[in-house]
């Protein structure tokens, strides 16, 4: 299993709002999806060495390394990318 404390962070978060009753069902819903799908990339190595370089670049306060880097988890995991870099 390949993780950092951000994942492990936010996964116990997801897990506490999952099981919170004043969230409405679709809501827990979204959640339990969540939860599933960072679950899945626990097992990508790549995908977590691209994380680690982010919480270095953000870590170092160098956003055109964080834009870069984002962009390419974005890419990686098919989402849509941040079309503006910041400066």
């Amino acid at each position: 299993m390949y993780t950092d404390s951000s994942r492990i962070k936010d996964l116990y978060q997801l897990k506490v709002w999952m099981n919170d009753s004043k969230f409405s069902m679709a809501r827990r819903k979204m959640f339990a999806d969540t939860y599933k799908k960072i679950q899945s990339q626990l097992h990508n190595q790549k995908l977590a060495n691209m994380r680690e370089r982010l919480v270095k670049a953000t870590k170092a306060e160098n956003k055109v390394e964080m834009w870069k880097i984002t962009n390419q988890i974005k890419s990686y995991v098919k989402e849509e990318l941040i079309g503006q870099r910041y400066e």
